[in-house]
């Protein structure tokens, strides 16, 4: 179709019909080494098509043999999941010499290794609670409190940014040295600590990870409607976008939904409502909604969902 002059074309992604990642986080404890409950759980994953699974609980699982896990990974496999992910939040926990860390685990056991995710919160920093629905913006809060010794993490385990990408870069760069994924979890591209640029944060997290997994977690009427939530989404994926178009590169991404309360609980509850269909919905959405306007679509490519308390 020929362009009017001075007229500027928007270009919407492609749905998504097949994506390439199906993707659920599962806390192990309590499931490993429980047959029945393992079977139930790897039903539903078969039933949803799930083909990614990221792990928490290894620290629990992994404490003192890997024999139960193991076993779990083998049915796992078995059951259609081609890729399992340590989740995990230090370098200790991924890098360290202890006996559960991802690392000790793999090279233990080197026909069945995890893959490595991490998932730090340096955007919530020593805040008392999520912020997410609170932000129209990328601008973050506007009195985030005292921060207190950001030398050190908070009380829920969260660094701050400049030492979060260093942690990241470690991660991926010996996660490719293994021939292994290190993927990286987002909530926002926001640094009220050091005032690090929203657009410095994604260049830099980009090169150092090989799918970013952005939260959209909004409860059931947001999730239905064309509030900030929806806005906020679009503005992290104008972000990546031109982070990637800088690159000369599509930065693989997926869209994370949480089943809990108080986000989409009712929505996931509703027989029919799947992680697929929030996926295509949320494009359908974001496509027809006047006040999102997509740009930078050249440089990304959603390849799928990831569900939080969903299965």
């Amino acid at each position: 179709m020929k362009k009017k002059k001075g007229s500027v074309s928007i270009v919407p992604p492609p749905a998504v019909v097949v994506p390439l990642r199906k993707a659920v986080y599962k806390n192990l404890v309590g499931l490993v080494g429980n047959d029945a409950a393992e079977n139930a759980f790897l039903a539903q994953c078969t039933a949803n098509g799930i083909n990614t699974l990221f792990c928490y609980g290894l620290t629990t699982i992994l404490a003192s043999t890997y024999a139960p896990f193991v076993t779990f990974y083998d049915k796992a496999k078995a059951a259609g999941i081609t890729k399992i992910f340590a989740q995990r939040a230090s370098e200790d926990k991924h890098l360290g010499n202890g006996f559960s860390s991802t690392k000790s685990y793999n090279l233990a056991n080197p026909t069945k290794r995890l893959h490595f995710g991490l998932e730090n919160e340096f955007w919530n920093y020593n805040l008392t609670g999520e912020d997410s629905n609170a932000l129209v913006t990328n601008l973050g809060p506007a009195n985030p409190g005292n921060v207190g010794d950001k030398n050190f993490p908070d009380a829920k385990g969260n660094i701050i940014y400049s030492q979060w990408i260093v942690l990241q870069t470690k991660i991926f760069n010996y996660a490719k040295s293994v021939g292994l994924d290190s993927d990286v979890y987002i909530g926002h591209f926001h640094d009220y600590v050091e005032n690090t640029p929203a657009v410095t944060i994604v260049n830099a997290m980009i090169a150092v990870a090989d799918m970013i997994e952005i939260s959209w977690y909004v409860d059931t009427a947001e999730f239905l409607s064309s509030d900030h939530g929806l806005n906020f989404l679009v503005t992290r994926l104008n972000l990546i976008g031109a982070a990637g178009i800088a690159r000369s590169k599509k930065v693989n991404l997926v869209i994370i939904y949480a089943g809990n309360a108080p986000y989409m609980e009712t929505w996931f509850a509703t027989v029919g409502n799947t992680l697929l269909k929030a996926l295509n919905i949320s494009i359908t959405v974001i496509n027809s909604n006047p006040g999102s306007v997509l740009t930078n679509v050249a440089g990304y490519n959603i390849a799928g969902f990831q569900g939080y308390a969903v299965l």
